[in-house]
């Protein structure tokens, strides 16, 4: 009898959420408006978020590389003020390399540079010892 009223209760918990999701509207999750009647679509991914394999599209953009930054080995580039290493894409192009003063990037076969401007004062870090 016990075993009855498990499987009744799973049951119940079945129709429960599919009476769930009709009320909420949640079934038309394709329409990409995160709002709809007063409804937010909890299936759309947050902004700047992509599944897997795709990306943002690529975006004509001038890109600036504002800053390079090497910390243990690993280097990070600031372009457009966003953070990127090696392997990450920046508006459909893939940073292949990160020097000293500039980072390579890649579309389609085509490698571009982006060169990091000198500053025009200089900047001095002293140590306090």
């Amino acid at each position: 009898m016990q075993g009855g009223f498990l499987l009744n209760s799973e049951r119940a918990r079945g129709i429960v959420l599919l009476a769930a999701i009709f009320l909420l509207g949640l079934g038309s999750a394709q329409d990409g408006n995160p709002v709809k009647d007063g409804r937010r679509n909890p299936f759309l991914l947050p902004e700047g978020v992509y599944s897997t394999g795709k990306g943002p599209p690529a975006q004509v953009e001038t890109l600036i590389l504002q800053a390079i930054l090497s910390v243990g080995g690993k280097k990070t580039a600031t372009i457009s003020n966003m953070n990127f290493s090696v392997g990450d894409w920046v508006f459909g192009r893939e940073v292949v390399d990160i020097l000293e003063d500039r980072v390579v990037l890649e579309a389609k076969g085509i490698r571009s540079i982006l060169q990091l401007k000198t500053s025009p004062f200089p900047i001095r870090v002293k140590n306090k010892n």
